[in-house]
């Protein structure tokens, strides 16, 4: 690997597109960019620390923000049919999540609040493995401005308080990426920072302060005071109320690991955003079949969470965005927690 390919790897990791100038900012500009031309342009996932080949991605107002009922035993996701589309009570002007999506993630919540509760020590690190689809854009080798679909395997150890040096390693399929034809291997660290959220992006394993009790109401004022709403633009439509809400909840739930307390209540969380809906049956990039909860931002653009009706697990999320010529995606494979860097759950 050449050394300019290893410097837009740490690029791309120490200052992902969730760190270094503002989120208005970048937001705003790409969004100038896109009012100027006809079709959108390809957004990107940015999971688990980055691509790691250094493109700084395409945004959509739906993708990745930066962070910054007690749980009730539904029936198992696959009793849910395609007719249970009947919608509940609405929240203002914008219709509540429907009762299919209700089902579905309550059921997930229960899932993961029956696992045993473990608390992580700040010393610790979150393990993540899972394979990305995603789109990579920026000047090409030739200067030219290109878009690819990507696939990658990555692993990563995330610091549970931030303060702790942390790694990701990924291996890129070959003839995908334009800016590392060959593809392979790779790898980046992760630097410690003070441990604040929003001082460190998304390298904490979590935000410390998340409430523990799976109550859904919690945890959604939580989120809703700690994730900064994406800015509105003039001449473009207003995100929904929650969408970056429902966004960072998304991120979180892709990268795993996290107590079941939490989990449960990042699920029922969702629950509770007006407008998510279920998508019918779905697979992740890795080929497996779940079933989609998801929402669609004022702008067209849909990411859904794909859900397992057997187990009721959380297998990995789906985004479809509008002028994009196939869907980004995620597949969690396994995450846990380990005390070394490179170690395994």
């Amino acid at each position: 690997m050449d050394e300019m390919t290893m410097l837009r790897q740490a690029g791309t990791l120490l200052d992902p597109p969730t760190a270094g100038p503002p989120v208005a900012l970048r937001r705003r500009v790409l969004e100038e960019l896109e009012a100027a031309t006809p079709a959108h342009p390809v957004p990107t996932l940015q999971l688990v620390g980055g691509t790691g080949r250094g493109r700084r991605p395409g945004r959509d107002r739906s993708d990745r923000h930066r962070f910054g009922s007690k749980v009730v035993i539904a029936a198992g996701i696959a009793a849910v049919t395609a007719g249970a589309l009947a919608i509940v009570p609405t929240l203002g002007d914008e219709p509540a999540a429907s009762a299919e999506a209700v089902e579905i993630l309550e059921a997930a919540a229960a899932k993961a609040a029956q696992e045993t509760p473990w608390d992580p020590g700040p010393d610790q690190f979150v393990y993540s493995r899972g394979v990305q689809r995603a789109s990579s854009e920026g000047a090409g080798p030739d200067g030219e401005y290109v878009t690819a679909m990507v696939t990658q395997t990555l692993e990563s150890w995330k610091s549970v308080d931030a303060r702790h040096p942390g790694l990701v390693r990924g291996v890129t399929e070959p003839y995908q990426d334009p800016w590392d034809p060959e593809g392979g291997p790779w790898e980046s660290a992760l630097e410690p920072c003070d441990g604040t959220w929003k001082a460190c992006g998304d390298i904490p394993a979590f935000p410390p302060g998340m409430p523990t009790d799976g109550d859904a109401g919690a945890m959604l004022a939580f989120l809703r005071d700690t994730v900064e709403p994406y800015e509105e633009t003039e001449g473009l439509p207003a995100d929904r109320p929650d969408q970056a809400v429902f966004d960072e909840i998304v991120r979180l739930l892709e990268n795993g690991g996290m107590p079941p307390e939490i989990e449960a209540g990042l699920l029922s969380a969702v629950a509770k955003i007006p407008g998510v809906t279920g998508a019918g049956e779905l697979t992740d990039v890795a080929g497996r079949t779940g079933v989609g909860v998801g929402l669609t931002s004022a702008r067209g653009a849909r990411t859904d969470l794909i859900i397992d009706p057997r187990t009721n697990e959380v297998l990995g999320t789906r985004s479809d965005h509008p002028g994009a010529a196939e869907p980004s995606g995620w597949a969690l494979l396994g995450s846990g927690v380990v005390d070394v860097v490179g170690d395994t759950p």
